[in-house]
């Protein structure tokens, strides 16, 4: 079984771009300078679930957003659109998707004490069209 790193990939940017979250400032790699507020595609995982008997793979992605707004309530603003965004099927290129939900999120400041950040975590159960 292929892995749907890229599939998935592409669907979480194209849905977050889709709903016009950030003005679509949605980045892997984020540019320098960059303009705030911004979401970025950070780290995921993929295991084979066997316990499923059939070809499924569950897939965890992490999405960081980035605000320069005083306190937080931009920044749950947003991750309130991400969410909305991706706590759904998404549509992905050569997979099915079965399963889709919303993990849980944490809120802080980052060390500069200038930049509110959110990280959001997902969990989607895929497996390949036949």
């Amino acid at each position: 079984m292929s892995e749907p790193a890229y599939a998935l990939q592409k669907a979480v940017v194209v849905a977050l771009k889709g709903a016009g979250v950030c003005a679509g400032r949605v980045y892997d790699r984020v540019p320098t300078p960059v303009t705030f507020p911004f979401v970025q595609i950070g780290n995921d995982s993929f295991s084979e679930a066997y316990d499923l008997g059939a070809d499924f793979t569950e897939c965890d992605v992490t999405v960081h957003v980035y605000s320069r707004a005083v306190g937080k309530p931009e920044l749950k603003t947003i991750t309130s659109a991400v969410r909305a965004a991706l706590d759904q099927a998404l549509s992905l290129d050569s997979f099915a998707m079965a399963e889709a939900r919303f993990t849980g999120s944490r809120y802080f400041t980052d060390p500069d004490g200038l930049t509110e950040h959110a990280v959001l975590t997902f969990e989607y159960l895929v497996q390949p069209l036949a």
